[in-house]
């Protein structure tokens, strides 16, 4: 006959057991949780982009740009790091002055995430995952 350790946990009596199959749901759900956001990984990275660019600093001289750390002074992309800041600012007239495409770019994003969201929301539906979230 198998022997069962008990152990006290807050005043309650619990089975080795039991410890074993709660910890073994946490890191079920742990990895599958990793695996989810490894699927989806787009999503997360353009939800950290644009929080990324909300909270730029548009009078630091800092810039991701390739072109600009190679010389060229002017690209068929400068400013639109800013544009997409100030438009998510409300500043429409200096997002329009700093690239006239800053604006559309920000909705084409914003629509593409929404789209990624929604595959997320469909896929934790369609395989549940062993949660209720939705």
């Amino acid at each position: 006959m198998k022997s069962c350790n008990l152990f006290f946990h807050d005043s309650v009596l619990i089975s080795e057991k039991a410890i074993r199959m709660t910890t073994k749901t946490y890191t079920t759900g742990l990895k599958e949780t990793m695996q989810l956001a490894w699927r989806h990984k787009e999503l997360l990275f353009w939800i950290a982009a644009l929080i990324g660019l909300y909270t730029a600093d548009l009078h630091s001289d800092f810039t991701l740009c390739i072109p600009s750390h190679l010389g060229v002074e002017n690209c068929l992309g400068c400013g639109i790091g800013h544009a997409i800041t100030e438009a998510m600012h409300g500043n429409f007239l200096s997002s329009w002055n700093y690239h006239i495409l800053g604006i559309p770019a920000l909705v084409i994003l914003l629509l593409h995430i929404a789209k990624l969201t929604q595959n997320l929301i469909t896929e934790i539906k369609t395989h549940n995952y062993g949660h209720n979230f939705f």
